[in-house]
């Protein structure tokens, strides 16, 4: 085990909130956050490119006193180094900072804790005449029991 320590930002400490809220694996410890922010990026690693890219929208009360002063944690030493190893990798990076490196973390962290179904998604509301609607599909019956073809009936009906 590693002891390791950063100095958190209102984001970190609001993500570090965010996933004591909704990570079951975290009893309510920032350090224990961290652990696991480590550890699932250990062993998934995520696309760190679309990662430092993230922005969450947080609309989240955090006390200004928390801001910063030093946060300690403990991570695995085998999960520090494979996460170093592929930050260095995917970014480039020579020499990985680890208040850089625990902030993707949170990051990453976070992005696994939100759902898809929890995700914005775009809904276009197309209001429709009902009644245009069946006097279509009835004109559209009748040439087609008209014409007596059977297939295109039979399209139509279970289309």
């Amino acid at each position: 085990m590693l002891n390791k320590s950063i100095r958190p930002t209102k984001a970190d400490i609001i993500g570090i909130q965010k996933i004591i809220e909704n990570d079951m694996r975290v009893e309510k410890s920032p350090s224990e956050a961290l652990f696991y922010a480590y550890k699932d990026a250990a062993e998934d690693i995520p696309d760190w490119n679309t990662i430092k890219k993230l922005k969450f929208s947080d609309d989240s009360e955090v006390d200004d006193q928390s801001c910063g002063g030093t946060m300690s944690f403990t991570v695995d030493e085998k999960d520090f180094n494979i996460v170093v190893e592929s930050l260095k990798q995917q970014l480039g990076i020579e020499k990985v900072r680890i208040s850089y490196m625990t902030r993707l973390c949170i990051l990453a962290a976070r992005k696994r804790l939100v759902p898809a179904e929890r995700e914005e998604k775009v809904v276009k509301v197309q209001n429709i005449d009902g009644v245009e609607l069946l006097r279509r599909v009835n004109e559209t019956a009748a040439r087609l029991i008209q014409s007596g073809n059977i297939e295109k009936i039979v399209e139509f009906l279970e289309g």
